[in-house]
């Protein structure tokens, strides 16, 4: 069984059926709300970090839940709390997960001009084309008791 936690701010069912045909089970961990512009010595960042602790809770306790599957867990929200969230997750014991998937996307940049206007040039991200299993974590789930990969 394929355990995927997805820890973000889009819910795993606006996903299409290809992005979802790799997992058995997906579970949604909202990531914490983090505004860019906010500077890490204000009081609403250090409430940041607070949920960040609650997050990584959730995610530990879903992780113990399912411990007899292929577990895996994808971080996508504010750089510096998934650095926070990774750096703790990787300190447990290997038997709760198999690793960090990252998602790849692609971008078709096109451009649009008319007669006399300037040329506007847009970004479209298209649906995620593949899972990237974390180069330091290579193994599959081959050990004891669970059964999956990718």
């Amino acid at each position: 069984m394929r355990l995927l936690v997805n820890c973000s701010n889009s819910s795993s069912l606006t996903w299409s059926e290809e992005q979802r045909k790799e997992w058995d089970i997906i579970v949604d961990v909202p990531f914490p709300q983090v505004d860019p512009r906010w500077k890490t010595s204000e009081e609403r960042y250090a409430l940041a970090l607070t949920s960040a602790r609650e997050t990584l809770l959730e995610i530990i306790g879903v992780l113990d839940r399912h411990n007899n599957s292929c577990n895996f867990v994808m971080l996508q929200g504010d750089p510096s709390l998934c650095s926070i969230l990774r750096s703790r997750l990787s300190l447990l014991d290997s038997s709760y997960f198999e690793g960090f998937i990252d998602p790849t996307a692609e971008m078709v940049v096109g451009e649009k001009s008319e007669e006399g206007i300037a040329t506007l040039k847009s970004r479209v991200w298209h649906k995620i084309k593949k899972w990237v299993l974390d180069p330091l974590v290579q193994r599959t789930c081959q050990r004891s008791g669970r059964r999956g990969g990718l």
